[in-house]
């Protein structure tokens, strides 16, 4: 492939049609025939891209030729958590600081290691579903790059507090005034597991 460019680049073709006392009018066409807006072209796609050369006043005097659009490597990936504790029903997003921005693999696939303890969606977006430790990674489009954080997942604690209130409605409340909660039904008068012993 003679020619060259970096993904993202933009760049004007220019041409000169023999005999130099020949109209020197030229316009350029990408794959199809239709003429590229000011003979300028922006790669946004990467690999070999196909064009042609026409002489303005005789179509059939034309030059194929093809241009290698080389991408941007990823230099460095960078998840905001490494390490997470969260409790069950939380959630929280993993975002990645890519390097350098203009980098052509920005696509991020994310799998976690065990589904019943950690989900994950396309967005990156987490959310404990059970108690335990789940990995979640994310893998970049260049096929290379990878980032992970470690979930660890929990119960919530309870915060209830002796002399809450406990109402109808399942809540409770250190409050006796919680509308629409329901009746108060009992007070909180220990926040300790019982444990009987013989």
């Amino acid at each position: 492939v003679p020619y060259k460019m970096i993904h993202g680049e933009t760049f004007t073709f220019k041409a000169k049609v023999l005999p130099a006392k020949a109209s020197q009018g030229v316009w350029f066409s990408g794959g199809g025939y239709a003429a590229l807006n000011d003979n300028t072209y922006t790669a946004n796609t990467i690999g070999v891209q196909y064009f042609t050369a026409y002489a303005s006043d005789d179509t059939s005097v034309r030059y194929h030729f093809s241009v290698e659009v080389i991408p941007v490597p990823v230099q460095s990936a960078v998840i905001n958590y490494e390490n997470l504790d969260i409790c069950i029903g939380d959630q929280a997003y993993l975002d990645v600081t890519i390097t350098p921005s203009n980098a052509s693999y920005q696509e991020i696939t994310w799998s976690s290691s065990d589904k019943d303890v950690v989900s994950v969606d396309s967005k990156g977006m987490i959310e404990g579903k059970a108690a335990g430790t789940a990995v979640v990674t994310g893998k970049l489009n260049d096929g290379i790059t990878e980032v992970s954080c470690t979930v660890k997942v929990t119960e919530r604690q309870a915060t209830v507090s002796v002399g809450d209130y406990y109402y109808s409605n399942g809540k409770t409340s250190s409050s006796k005034d919680e509308t629409g909660w329901g009746e108060i039904i009992g007070v909180v008068f220990s926040v300790q597991n019982p444990s009987l012993n013989d």
